[in-house]
């Protein structure tokens, strides 16, 4: 809770910053403090969500191992998708994805598969963390598509401060004797740089990734978002491999594992890009025939 704690109050800072320097470039392209106000509660929920999933990433970091979170974190992308599929008025997307998309998707557990299949290290613990954690992040996921292509229009920066200030809130409500006790010796760690900068680090690093994360909600679906980070999750296994020389990421069935599942996350991507491409094209020509009937109406009269 002491590292939730710091990381939400940097991304705050960032979100702020962010703001600001939008409010300077742009002044009179602000919306109104009252609007802003009824967008931030209508939020709510969401910044709620935030705080959540925080909290239960931290757990799942401390409890679960490097297979569970990753064969677990590919099948979330799964769940959205069927949610997504669901209700496609809601989360605006289309009812029927493409045999492509299908097998992406179906591509990406294979690989996470594959990559637990050697060293599965799967304890109850870790998996009831990772399955807790995985509802939250679909629900969490899913409100925030919803409400972003429903009802909320400000900035995001606003969005990511507000978020953050839910989350360092609730992180601070949290906390016990040991995040009290880490909290006296932030004196310490401040005062040594290595460690210093890594904890700045962090929490910029907290900030951006939630900013970005927002504006991949704003322009494409919930599974789409999931399966970018899993993308992004999967990158830092092979550095992992790469730099600090982890076992468990170097048996050759994880590196398959890595190799299949990266493949099919970029995969599923270009292929919802493409068929974003086609709605826009398809939508514009609609559009565009709309338009000249009706000016061939007026001709008409």
């Amino acid at each position: 809770m002491a590292l939730t704690f710091f990381q939400s109050l940097m991304s705050v800072v960032v979100g702020v910053v962010l703001w600001a320097c939008q409010v300077w470039n742009a002044p009179g392209a602000q919306p109104p403090a009252e609007q802003i106000w009824f967008g931030l509660l209508r939020w709510l929920p969401c910044a709620t969500g935030f705080a959540c999933y925080q909290v239960t990433d931290h757990f799942v970091s401390n409890t679960a191992s490097i297979s569970e979170r990753v064969i677990f974190g590919n099948l979330v992308p799964v769940l959205a998708w069927s949610a997504e599929s669901t209700f496609p008025h809601i989360f605006k997307t289309d009812r029927e994805a493409s045999l492509s998309a299908k097998a992406a998707l179906f591509t990406t557990v294979c690989g996470a598969t594959f990559f637990v299949i050697e060293d599965p290290l799967l304890a109850p613990l870790g998996v009831g963390a990772c399955c807790f954690s995985g509802i939250v992040l679909v629900a969490y996921r899913l409100v925030q598509r919803g409400t972003l292509v429903k009802t909320v229009d400000i900035p995001v920066a606003c969005l990511l401060a507000f978020d953050s200030l839910v989350s360092c809130t609730i992180a601070r409500l949290l906390f016990g004797s040991a995040d009290s006790a880490a909290l006296k010796d932030w004196k310490l760690w401040c005062e040594t740089p290595q460690v210093l900068l890594l904890l700045l680090l962090s929490g910029i690093g907290t900030g951006f990734g939630h900013f970005a994360v927002i504006l991949c909600l704003q322009n494409c679906s919930a599974t789409l978002t999931m399966v970018v980070c899993n993308i992004a999750s999967m990158m830092c296994l092979v550095q992992g491999a790469m730099l600090f020389n982890e076992e468990e990421s170097q048996h050759l069935m994880s590196i398959v594992g890595m190799f299949v599942n990266l493949t099919g996350g970029i995969w599923y991507a270009t292929s919802q890009v493409g068929a974003s491409e086609h709605v826009c094209d398809k939508g514009g020509h609609q559009e565009h025939l709309s338009t000249g009937k009706h000016g061939a109406e007026e001709s008409a009269q």
